[in-house]
């Protein structure tokens, strides 16, 4: 991976240094993509970028990346809302060749048939009205797919309604994907409980810095969001205390067939 399209992703995109959650998409992503020396067909929503791929350079120069721009009915509401993001970077991006347009009652693909043995699937799976179905239509176009990967969040506001949708956990993603035929070969977790409260505070701030009556509140927490960032990779902090009950912020996964 190029690293330093990876640190303007980190820095300038998905702002990892308060959202760690995303450091983990980069270092799954970089071990499951060093094996694809085939087609890598890529599912994200680029057409809030203006059609181009924030992921595809992230595809080993060995591999050959196709974008699929994965829109909602209401894509027009955002389309390139984002673009100013990326439109002064200097980096060349990929445009998306093809199109999942999901019309609220089903998918339309522009293709029938791509060849790809590779799935990406980066941060999409809570815009997916019907994740289930929508494999299955991909199935059907990429019948030499063999691999996935699949990257969400466990924790994350409701934002871009009505394109919001379902906040999925390994354990529904692995029983929709043994369905379709794909065992589970990886599993990685990050975060914890204080991992999770800096997520939520973040979500605050906007309240937090214009409702006069919480300026106490927020200079409390201030004081302690340190702390909370000192340890919110540490593993001990996850369990909350009962039987299977825990906490991470974020998950990626990997499935073959």
């Amino acid at each position: 991976m190029n690293s330093e399209y990876i640190e303007f992703l980190k820095s300038k995109i998905f702002n990892t240094d308060d959202y760690d959650q995303f450091n983990l998409f980069f270092e799954a992503a970089e071990a499951f993509l060093s094996t694809s020396n085939g087609g890598v067909a890529i599912v994200e929503r680029s057409y809030i970028y203006g059609g181009r791929s924030l992921f595809a350079p992230l595809v080993p120069s060995a591999a050959r990346s196709i974008v699929i721009d994965y829109q909602p009915v209401s894509a027009d509401m955002r389309t390139n809302y984002q673009g100013s993001w990326i439109d002064e970077s200097g980096f060349q991006f990929q445009k998306a060749a093809e199109t999942i347009l999901d019309l609220g009652t089903g998918y339309r693909f522009s293709f029938k048939r791509l060849d790809a043995d590779t799935l990406l699937i980066p941060n999409v799976l809570h815009h997916c009205r019907d994740f289930p179905s929508l494999m299955e239509g991909i199935q059907l176009a990429l019948p030499a797919l063999r691999r996935v990967f699949i990257f969400d969040s466990y924790l994350r506001e409701g934002h871009q309604t009505p394109d919001d949708y379902c906040r999925y956990t390994p354990s529904a993603l692995e029983s929709v994907m043994r369905k379709l035929g794909f065992g589970q070969v990886a599993l990685r977790e990050t975060g914890n409980i204080f991992d999770g409260m800096l997520y939520l505070i973040s979500q605050a701030r906007w309240q937090l810095e214009n409702a006069s009556e919480l300026a106490d509140l927020r200079n409390s927490i201030d004081a302690i969001v340190p702390r909370l960032r000192s340890i919110r990779r540490d593993e001990r902090y996850r369990s909350l205390g009962r039987p299977h009950a825990f906490l991470s912020t974020a998950y990626a996964m990997s499935f073959e067939r």
